[in-house]
């Protein structure tokens, strides 16, 4: 039971750890590409369905979670240290670079943003990291 629960949170976690890396790569491309803001006007909610610049952030959405589930990252047991932390999340970054640059390949027509998919799948790992290597951090300090 406790397990499970555990695993319930990280899952919540992720998602929001994920939700706050697509907003933050958002900031970051309009931070880059200031006309984005004056001339298209992309809001960061726009980057979740289909769009021209990035693939659908739920599909994206699912396929951290896939990646994640699949390297082990929701069994407790396997989160031991930060450093398998690390290197789990680092390597499910890693993947999902390579499945958007997939989608990019097998979608016609579509030139997505290159500095928009850099940010998002940097910045989406280190928040994943940052945010369950806290998580950790915080339930180690508190009482069994």
């Amino acid at each position: 039971q406790t397990r499970g629960l555990l695993r319930a949170l990280v899952v919540g976690l992720d998602l929001i750890a994920i939700v706050l890396g697509t907003y933050l790569s958002h900031k970051c491309w309009v931070w880059w590409r200031p006309h984005l803001d004056r001339i298209l006007q992309v809001s960061w909610l726009e980057l979740w369905p289909a769009n021209p610049f990035i693939p659908s952030g739920i599909v994206l959405l699912a396929c951290w979670f896939l990646t994640l589930r699949q390297g082990g990252l929701y069994d407790p047991a396997r989160m031991t240290s930060s450093t398998r932390l690390a290197m789990g999340i680092t390597r499910s970054g890693a993947i999902m670079f390579l499945i958007v640059m997939l989608l990019q390949f097998l979608l016609p027509n579509r030139t997505y943003s290159r500095f928009l998919i850099i940010a998002y799948c940097t910045i989406t790992t280190t928040t994943i990291f940052v945010a369950r290597l806290l998580f950790f951090r915080v339930q180690s300090r508190l009482p069994r």
